[in-house]
Order: structure tokens, then sequence, then C-alpha cells
């Protein structure tokens, strides 16, 4: 993973806080290091992108309890929840 999939993927994930955007005293907002694991694990195929595709094999897993690397939010289930998470992160 480059430097700059690196950077998109942190700024991606920060909650922004302050003025909307990245700001003097907040920057990009506060990280969240697990939301930023979680999309930089997200890419399944991996091409560089969260798109559809990534979306589609979360929900081929669907149900699944235990071990599964589609299980983003770590709750032991592949669920809805997991599929909304990356969701998020697909690149408009």
């Amino acid at each position: 993973m480059s430097g700059r999939e690196i950077a998109m993927i942190l700024t991606a994930t920060a909650r922004d806080m302050g003025p909307t955007g990245k700001d003097n005293y907040f920057g990009y907002g506060i990280l969240y290091a697990m939301d930023a694991v979680h999309m930089a694990q997200a890419d399944f195929e991996p091409d560089g992108i969260i798109d559809l595709v990534d979306i589609a094999r979360c929900a081929q897993d669907y149900g699944t309890i235990g071990d599964s690397p589609y299980d983003l939010n770590t709750d032991g289930i592949v669920d809805i929840f997991d599929i909304i998470k990356i969701s998020r992160w697909i690149k408009k």
C-alpha cells in the first residue's frame, strides 16, 4: 500500500471536528485507527478501489459466524452492518 493510499484512508475514516473539512485546530479530525484498518482491509480484490465488487464479496459471506475477513465491525458475524460499513467507503 502506498503512502498516498494510507493518507487517503486516514483522512476518509477520521471523524470531522470543528469547522467542516480540514482546519488549523483539528486538521482532518480525530483519527479512528480501527476504522482505518478496516477500510484498508475492505479492498477484497485488491485493486486499490473499494467498489461494488467488494460489497458483493462481503455479501456472499453474509451470515457467516466466526472468523471472516468480511466481518468489518468484528462482532463475530458478517451482517448488514458490515455491508453498510463498506458501502460508506465506495469511491465517488
